[in-house]
């Protein structure tokens, strides 16, 4: 039976979802760091919207039974028989939330599109499969949603945790069980009828009233937080206007428990959510570094080590653009000239004492472990000065036989000041002149046979193996031996290996290890519980259980 656009938009939540989708985009407003191009911003919010609709869906076809049971959803699509329930709708289902979640990967990257999946799993099966039947605290659990969605833009603009973020995923979570319990509250005979053990439903008015005060005080209080970390005056009146009104509704349930007060409780609710969130985003930019809207603003980046971070990983997956240079010759080249092997690239100036000497002599010691690996050409090394006043082709070619460079496989680059400042943008590299010199990211770039940015290596003392992989997977398509149990766990410490600015080298994180493993076990986990749910569809409704 058709339903229509209305229809759809109840199967999959389409407001709910939308909301969630607008707390993805406060993320990315206060994460502090170089914003993401607004196609990527936007489809991250697509992201959101289809792994929440995805999750609303579920809900209700899990819940048919139960909605159809109280006043409130018994005309849902599923509930009234309007849709009739079959296998085919987990699949269908699945298949929308992993389209959403892998839409997420594509424009915000793996930790955005773990936090989008969270997000959909805690909703669709941690609070709709396994605590909303059996336990009053069902939401406290659920609240989870709304603040992975936050969090999920935040690792758009910053994979790294953040303070302001995750305050405000913290007020997201405790802003969900005052908000739905009110609701609860004013229907309490409908969830009662259809046996959901929701708050309201399972103790006096009285004390249920006084819970919800309790939330929505020390929710208002944590909501005033994230100014002290940088939000500005907007943000802080919002918050201020938007907590006490609901406090004041709260109290005023308190004095009169009853479903008119309750109701209105939970719109206060509402409006302290679009004061939070609209305040948040206004002032979202007053935060850490400012938004790079210009190159001088870009490199100011710099100074923040996880924002120039951030930055730079965003150059990965990248195309290099043609730009002009001359070689030690003076002769014009371009990068592209070494389409059809992995290229690295260095960007340095010769008249730096230090950093540049040690980049350049660790880039060498991985480059000599590297060839007898994966053959004696099958890469190139690419050295570019950034002065464009003092790194000229001799100065370029008298820099490559003083580090003992003159050979082939290594070749060095000059260009004027404006080839340089495209070239480094276009591979996320960082720098600013100071007096005696540069201030720049301590960065070598791996460039694909296909002509984009495959890895980045940080730190002037880098491992030559944090060079030697990703050579080794560009010419091998993998390292050969990933197939084995010794090869597999090669393959883990180099994901979970990561660059910490503050240490100023590569360390083993467990944060990314732990993830992987609780990410595996979940992705498990709810094929598990699909496969189930559509053997149980499959099974004749006669059989015997």
């Amino acid at each position: 039976m058709a339903i229509g656009w209305a229809g759809l938009a109840s199967i999959l939540k389409l407001r709910i979802g939308f909301a969630i989708a607008l707390t993805a985009l406060a993320g990315v407003a206060v994460a502090s760091g170089p914003a993401p191009e607004a196609w990527r911003i936007g489809l991250l919010a697509l992201a959101v919207l289809a792994a929440s609709g995805a999750a609303g869906a579920f809900n209700q076809y899990a819940e048919r039974d139960l909605d159809a049971r109280m006043l409130r959803t018994r005309d849902r699509p599923f509930a009234s028989g309007k849709l009739a329930a079959g296998p085919i709708w987990p699949w269908a289902i699945g298949i929308l939330g992993a389209a959403g979640i892998a839409l997420a990967a594509w424009a915000a990257g793996w930790v955005a599109a773990g936090y989008v999946f969270l997000g959909a799993f805690v909703y669709g099966v941690v609070y709709t499969v396994w605590l909303k039947r059996r336990t009053a605290l069902n939401i406290v659990v659920g609240g989870l949603a709304g603040s992975f969605a936050l969090l999920a833009g935040a690792a758009a603009v910053d994979p790294a945790p953040q303070a302001v973020p995750m305050i405000l995923a913290v007020v997201l979570f405790l802003w969900t069980p005052p908000h739905f319990w009110s609701l609860a509250f004013a229907l309490k005979d409908d969830y009662a009828r259809a046996g959901v053990p929701m708050l309201p439903v399972v103790m006096p008015a009285g004390r249920a009233a006084w819970i919800i005060l309790g939330h929505s005080v020390v929710l208002a209080l944590l909501a005033l937080l994230p100014a002290a970390y940088g939000l500005g005056p907007i943000y802080l009146a919002a918050a201020a206007l938007g907590g006490g009104w609901f406090v004041w509704q709260s109290i005023r349930l308190v004095a009169r428990p009853d479903a008119a007060r309750a109701m209105a409780n939970f719109r206060a609710s509402l409006v302290q959510l679009v004061l939070l969130l609209t305040g948040a985003m206004l002032d979202g930019q007053a935060i850490g570094t400012a938004r790079a809207e210009s190159a001088k603003e870009m490199r100011a980046l710099m100074f923040n080590d996880r924002a120039a971070l951030a930055y730079s990983q965003k150059a990965i997956g990248r195309a290099l653009e043609p730009h002009a240079l001359l070689d030690r010759k003076g002769e014009a080249r371009d990068l592209g000239e070494y389409r059809g092997r992995p290229l690295v690239v260095g960007l340095i100036y010769t008249s730096c004492s230090h950093v540049c000497p040690l980049i350049v002599q660790h880039l060498r010691q991985a480059e000599t472990m590297a060839r007898p690996a994966v053959g004696r050409e099958s890469f190139q090394v690419a050295i570019v000065g950034i002065d464009s006043s003092a790194d000229t082709p001799q100065r370029m070619a008298l820099y490559a036989r003083s580090q003992g460079l003159d050979k082939p496989g290594w070749e060095f680059f000059s260009a004027d000041e404006a080839t340089i400042e495209r070239l480094a943008a276009n591979l996320g590299f960082l720098y600013a002149p100071v007096a005696g010199g540069f201030d720049h990211l301590s960065q070598v770039s791996v460039i694909d046979a296909n002509g984009r940015v495959y890895r980045q290596v940080y730190g002037e003392n880098f491992a030559p193996q944090a060079l030697v992989e990703p050579l080794k997977d560009l010419i091998y398509g993998g390292s050969p031996d990933y197939t084995t149990l010794s090869g597999l766990a090669k393959r883990v410490r180099l994901i979970c290996t990561v660059y910490d600015p503050n240490q100023g080298g590569y360390r083993f994180s467990y944060g990314i290890f732990f993830g992987l493993v609780i990410g595996a076990m979940t992705v498990l986990g709810s094929f598990v519980l699909l496969v189930r749910v559509w053997l149980r569809q499959m099974r004749p409704r006669g059989a015997i259980r």
